[in-house]
């Protein structure tokens, strides 16, 4: 007795290839890595206590336009912030009461209403001598606030505003000015020049100012050296 093949039409026709079976779940979607701009634009969480990190940018090119660019960058190396909403004060008078001890001890909270207005009187105080110095003193060789200005409709909110701090995040890249700057090297050889800043900055590097200063600085090579050690 002979057998019978089974032609072509009789077998299950093949899957293509990747397809799943029926019933399969689809896969998952692949998350999309965010750069740190597109990341933080959301959200910016308030760090009281940044990590700091060291930083050299080398800066070279036609000693012209070094030179213009080293005339730029100096400035006074703060923000004048114009703000007055009371919300600092708020927050240290909450940490104060919560440190004095139950809510009965009212001699304790008086004091410590006290001292978080005198906190803000002084904080006050600290702000208003930073606006004075802002475009007089440029005893910061690499000041981003003198490079990339911080908008008044910015200032006027606060360090502490979401807005405010998504604004840094999105143009210089950190949330912060940048401290111990100082001015490492200084060489020029016939039209050549080349200056090499040090500083540290607050929880990331100023990728994002720098992107707009190589933009604004075409004939000049700046070269950013992070050290996370």
């Amino acid at each position: 007795m002979s057998r019978r093949l089974a032609g072509p039409t009789s077998a299950a026709p093949p899957r293509p290839p990747g397809r799943p079976q029926r019933g399969t779940p689809p896969p998952a979607p692949r998350a999309r890595l965010r750069r740190p701009a597109e990341a933080t634009a959301a959200a910016v969480p308030p760090l009281p206590q940044p990590d700091w990190i060291g930083n050299r940018l080398r800066v070279s090119g036609p000693a012209e336009r070094v030179a213009a660019l080293q005339a730029a960058a100096a400035g006074a190396g703060v923000v004048p912030w114009r703000h007055d909403d009371g919300a600092a004060e708020a927050r240290w008078l909450g940490l104060l009461l919560a440190a004095a001890g139950p809510p009965g001890a009212t001699g304790r909270a008086a004091e410590a209403r006290a001292i978080a207005a005198d906190l803000r009187a002084a904080w006050l105080a600290d702000q208003a001598a930073a606006a004075a110095r802002v475009g007089r003193a440029r005893d910061c060789p690499f000041d981003l606030h003198a490079l990339l200005p911080v908008p008044a409709a910015v200032l006027a909110l606060g360090p502490d505003d979401p807005a405010a701090r998504r604004w840094l995040w999105e143009t210089w890249g950190t949330p912060w000015p940048l401290r111990r700057v100082r001015l490492l090297e200084q060489r020029q050889e016939g039209d050549a020049a080349m200056l090499v800043y040090g500083f540290v900055s607050a929880d990331w590097s100023p990728w994002q100012a720098l992107l707009r200063l190589r933009a604004r600085w075409p004939a000049l090579r700046l070269e950013l050296r992070p050290s996370y050690g």
